[in-house]
Parts: C-alpha cells; structure tokens; sequence
C-alpha cells in the first residue's frame, strides 16, 4: 500500500521503489485506491469528450474503464481464493479458516461460504476506502491528472461533482452495494447527471 507507482514489474522481476510510504494494513486499502483510479478516469471522459476538437466520442473509454473495475474485482476475487484454498486452510485449530472445522471434501461447502463472507468484507472496505481516495483526490491537494487534465472549470466542475456524488454513495452505501455490478450502476447513475 502507499504511494502509487511504488512497484513496477516485468514476468522476471520486482522492483519496490518509495518503500518509505509502504504500511501492512488492510486489503481493502489497496483495492479501493486501484478502483477509486479508476472510477475517477471513468468520470473524467465526459470533461475530456468535450475538450477534443469535434467532440470525440469517449464512450468507448468509459464503457472499458468500467469493465476494468468488474475485470479487476474478479480477478482479485478467483486469484485470492485460488490462493486461500492452496494455502489458508491451517492445520488443527489456527489461523482464519483452521483445518479442524475446514479442511477435507465434507468442509468445502462451509469454506466456500467463509470465503464468500470475507471477500464481501473486503469489498465493502474497498469500497469505502475508493470513495474516501476519490473524495481525496477532488477536494484535496493531490488532484488526480486526467480531471486536471479538463481546461473549462465548467465543464470540470461537473466532472468533479459526478465524481463526488458517486464517492459519496460508495462510502454510504458500501455495506448495500454486494456486487461489483452495482459498484458500476453506481457509477453510471451518478454520471447521469452530467
């Protein structure tokens, strides 16, 4: 977790840079700061449609942004249960899904479901997390490039105010929203108003 860019990788190494703003904290941190990037480049489109000569059409942009935030989500999804069913069930009595109430084929079904229940946990942190970050990144001094990015304070203004609407609810709501799916309605819906 931290400062963004802190670590760059290639298929044959890891480099940390700014190790200095890392903390061990929640997950949920880090995958609300990921989706509040995205969502804030989703909001931005509409000011960086109307800056293009023409016009320019970046329907396009926010329908794959949005996708982005469902592809993200899925993947962290399959890929941390994938890894929890490798490694996370303990031996005897430790750890969070200890062997003696999951382990074996007659404990799949109660595993499943504490894994359901913990990566909901998950979402609705990243979710509170994401709006926090996007409320930060508008109203802060650490704007964010692609709103910066609208040269018509009108037309940015909007932008900014979709964006807020959606932060907002993403706090307020975030033990309601039970799907990446509804991350995204609530997105759109908030971008209605522009």
């Amino acid at each position: 977790g931290g400062g963004g860019g802190s670590i760059m990788c290639t298929r044959t190494s890891t480099f940390v840079i700014d190790h200095e703003f890392a903390f061990y904290g929640p997950m949920g941190f880090d995958v609300g700061a990921f989706l509040a990037n995205l969502l804030l480049a989703y909001f931005s489109q509409d000011g960086l449609e109307k800056r293009s000569p023409g016009g320019g059409d970046r329907s396009s942009n926010r329908a794959w942004l949005l996708g982005c935030v469902v592809t993200m989500w899925r993947v962290f999804e399959k890929r941390f249960t994938e890894l929890w069913d490798a490694r996370g069930v303990g031996e005897g009595d430790a750890g969070v899904t200890p062997g003696s109430v999951y382990a074996g084929e007659n404990n799949k079904e109660a595993l499943r479901a504490a894994q359901k229940r913990y990566l909901a946990n998950i979402l609705v942190d990243s979710l509170g997390y994401a709006g926090a970050k996007m409320t930060r990144r508008v109203v802060g001094i650490a704007h964010v490039a692609d709103l910066e990015a609208i040269t018509d304070p009108d037309v940015k203004a909007v932008c900014e105010r979709a964006a807020l609407r959606c932060a907002r609810r993403l706090v307020l709501e975030a033990d309601k929203l039970t799907s990446i799916e509804d991350v995204t309605a609530v997105a759109e819906s908030s971008r209605a108003f522009v």
